[in-house]
């Protein structure tokens, strides 16, 4: 996995609760699986960019919040 999958997944998990969504409401709104996302978020396979931009899409956060690196 690499550091930026593992820097997005962190973003992911801290920006959806703020934004009161769901895992499930975010893979569904993203048009991602539910296996694909599990397996995303548990560092199995990468994102795609373009998973990446549906995601920042529905979190209403541009692609760089989910792959800066925060505190």
């Amino acid at each position: 996995m690499s550091t930026k999958t593992q820097t997005a997944i962190k973003n992911i998990e801290r920006l959806y609760p703020e934004k009161n969504l769901t895992p499930k409401e975010l893979y569904d709104k993203a048009g991602i699986s539910k296996s694909a996302f599990y397996r995303k978020m548990a560092g199995e396979v990468d994102f795609t960019l373009g998973e990446l931009e549906r995601i920042s899409s529905v979190l209403d956060c541009r692609i760089e919040d989910l792959l800066k690196e925060t505190e």
